[in-house]
């Protein structure tokens, strides 16, 4: 069942003062949920209880009422109409005791009073014991009497157009009343009063006291040293003072060391509003000027709102702090987390909060740390899960940067941005037509310009569409350190380069050297361990290695665009006199060392001077230049020098030295030994001059 929240507002008055009529008093609630929702045409009972002396007092009347919430969730009531259940409402005695109302309500209009609440009954209900008021008699003037009387001791009723009472002063004396009423006792009666003035018209045009001056005086002037000056009540729909002024101030209050005005609500059950300001010209509603330092409006409010402004019009504004040298407006807020010293709430497709500079400062700041604070200067958050919109938007048209971080403190380990996504979207998203879409900056040497961290995928992935020589991730040495540098602190891979994904059909990994006068090597492996520098895998399983000592291994044999096998040998004189396809000799002068021949069928025939050699060894250090060497051919087939002193040469001949220097000839069968054969002929060869020929290279 819904719990029923009771807005009650009393409203008391008797329907009629003579004794012919029944005595009544009105009773008004307004009924809402506990959403505080109104509740319309909605049967409710109450059971009121008339207390005598205090809120426990005794009851002196009780009865049960009914009646139907109207469209605005108001219920009306007539208290001494409904079914007695105690007492007799009409011989109540209102003027020797206070009285207290208590009303238990039943929100479904049946007997379950679920809410209770008891107030005073103040000075309008005392109406009903005016009745008493009747009656008249002769008066002797001037006229003093003393009594002891419960009842009126004077009473007129003019039923004309006239004045009942009329009291005239013609004296210039300070001071002086036409008409005065003074309570003598130093503790009267809550509610006493010295002159009353009471209006039962219920058509809106009477006044209870009318206070007129003609001059520039006082049309009601009230005073006191502790109390009320003067004390306006409306005790139904009306109003307790009204002030109006044509040209001048409709109500003015000083105070020379108190409060100039105090105005409050004293039943916490009255939702109405405590002060009401309503203007129709163009000037301001409220205009607070304060000459001191404190504050021009203050606003203390417990759990509602402590200023609230209101506009219909864009142009305008809700609440404006203007302020030449200072903050225009602050908010504070000690309360939990959560809650905003400033809050600006957005229910349409405006900003819940705008910040703007008209000049070279800053639209909106906000900072931490002020006064030791250790909280956070800034903070966007979206709570919706279904909110598919930017968090934050950075817009900038001008030229200089979206998003500007400073970290100011050097010994500070915190990161210029910190972005924590559980979903399955980007971290950051960087979009930009010309420029560069995420730039890392850092001078340390210790530290990254830009780092990737992924426990489990990859930590920065690079994307391009673009044409050949566009890379999707770029590395760029400007000095002496590395463009890309891949390494590996477990079991992993420092560098992978992979081709065919998706069906790809690109290069794993290509090293270029664009510039031609760049002598440095293209690509290098080092390693300092005893593994292989090289594995070559297919399928998975290893086809080729070079081992720690360089030494290669290759599962399908070796294929080389030179066809022979040469080594790198000395040679006796200038290397510069020697070229390829000469024919080369055993020198005789120095060891490890060869010239070229220079007589017949010579067996110190060592090779050809190579022309593209398959395989070049050597025992020198594979980084040597070999600087004054040359690459003799011992086996493969060799483009060699050849003449016609042994006569026309044809396909498989064998050839030996010749009387012409690096040149060979067609071998004489009957006149060649062991170690004087080079190879044989692969191509015919009949002309005079020196030419060149493919020569089957084979030492015999």
């Amino acid at each position: 069942m819904k719990k029923i929240v009771l807005i009650a507002a009393l409203t008391f008055g008797t329907y009629m003062v003579s004794a012919q009529a029944p005595e009544r008093m009105s009773y008004q609630a307004i009924v809402r949920n506990a959403s505080g929702q109104l509740l319309p045409n909605q049967n409710v009972a109450v059971r009121v209880s008339v207390l005598q002396g205090s809120a426990a007092g005794t009851t002196v009347y009780s009865e049960r009422v009914t009646g139907t919430t109207n469209a605005n969730g108001l219920v009306s009531l007539a208290i001494g109409s409904g079914t007695v259940l105690s007492g007799t409402f009409n011989t109540i005695n209102w003027g020797t005791n206070s009285y207290y109302l208590k009303t238990e309500t039943d929100p479904a209009g049946g007997t379950n009073y679920t809410i209770t609440g008891t107030s005073q009954l103040l000075s309008v209900p005392y109406a009903l014991f005016a009745k008493s008021s009747g009656g008249g008699g002769s008066l002797a003037l001037p006229y003093t009497a003393t009594t002891n009387n419960a009842a009126n001791l004077f009473s007129l009723t003019n039923d004309g157009d006239g004045t009942s009472i009329d009291g005239v002063s013609n004296s210039t004396s300070s001071s002086i009343a036409a008409v005065r009423g003074t309570v003598t006792n130093t503790a009267p009666g809550g509610f006493s009063s010295a002159v009353r003035g009471m209006n039962n018209g219920t058509g809106g045009l009477g006044i209870g006291v009318w206070g007129s001056q003609a001059g520039s005086g006082w049309g009601v002037y009230g005073v006191t040293p502790s109390g009320l000056g003067v004390y306006g009540n409306a005790s139904g729909s009306g109003t307790g003072v009204f002030a109006n002024s044509n040209t001048g101030t409709g109500l003015n209050a000083t105070s020379t060391n108190g409060i100039a005005a105090n105005i409050s609500i004293t039943n916490n059950a009255n939702n109405n509003n405590a002060l009401e300001v309503s203007t129709l010209g163009s000037g301001k509603g409220i205009n607070v000027s304060v000459s001191g330092t404190n504050h021009g409006v203050y606003s203390n409010s417990a759990s509602g709102t402590g200023i609230e402004g209101i506009t219909g019009s864009i142009s305008s504004a809700g609440v404006i702090g203007r302020n030449n040298t200072g903050e225009a407006i602050v908010g504070f807020s000690s309360g939990a987390s959560g809650v905003g010293a400033v809050v600006g709430r957005a229910d349409g497709a405006g900003y819940g909060v705008r910040g703007f500079n008209t000049s070279s400062g800053v639209g909106v700041l906000g900072q931490a740390g002020i006064s030791g604070g250790t909280g956070i200067a800034g903070r966007f958050e979206n709570t919706n899960s279904a909110n598919n919109s930017n968090t934050v938007e950075i817009a900038n048209n001008g030229i200089g940067n979206g998003i500007n971080i400073s970290l100011t403190n050097a010994g500070s380990g915190a990161k210029g941005i910190n972005i924590l996504n559980a979903g399955v979207s980007n971290g950051i998203l960087s979009n930009s037509v010309g420029g560069t879409g995420v730039e890392g900056i850092t001078s340390s040497i210790s530290a990254a310009g830009v780092i990737g961290r992924n426990s489990t995928g990859e930590a920065i992935v690079g994307f391009s569409s673009g044409a050949s020589g566009v890379g999707a991730i770029v590395g760029r040495a400007d000095g002496a350190g590395y463009g890309v540098r891949g390494f590996n602190t477990s079991s992993g891979i420092g560098v992978l380069g992979q081709s065919g994904i998706s069906g790809g059909t690109g290069k794993a990994a290509r090293f270029e050297n664009t510039n031609s006068s760049n002598t440095t090597n293209v690509f290098e492996v080092a390693s300092n361990s005893t593994a292989n520098l090289a594995v070559f895998l297919k399928n998975g399983a290893n086809v080729a290695r070079i081992d720690q000592t360089g030494k290669g291994f290759f599962n399908g044999g070796t294929q080389n665009s030179g066809a022979d096998l040469a080594e790198a040998f000395d040679v006796e004189g200038n290397t510069a006199d020697y070229e390829p396809g000469d024919i080369l000799v055993i020198s005789t002068d120095t060891d490890r060392t060869i010239e070229k021949s220079s007589k017949p069928y010579s067996t110190l025939v060592a090779g050809v001077y190579a022309t593209k050699p398959g395989v070049l060894l050597t025992e020198e250090n594979i980084d040597s230049d070999l600087v004054g060497k040359v690459p003799m051919g011992v086996i493969g087939v060799i483009p060699t020098k050849v003449c016609l002193e042994g006569g026309n040469i044809k396909r498989g001949d064998l050839l030996v030295t010749s009387s012409i220097s690096g040149v060979a000839m067609k071998a004489d069968s009957k006149k060649v030994q062991i170690g004087q054969v080079l190879g044989k002929a692969l191509q015919d060869y009949n002309q005079n001059s020196i030419g060149k020929i493919k020569v089957l290279v084979s030492i015999k």
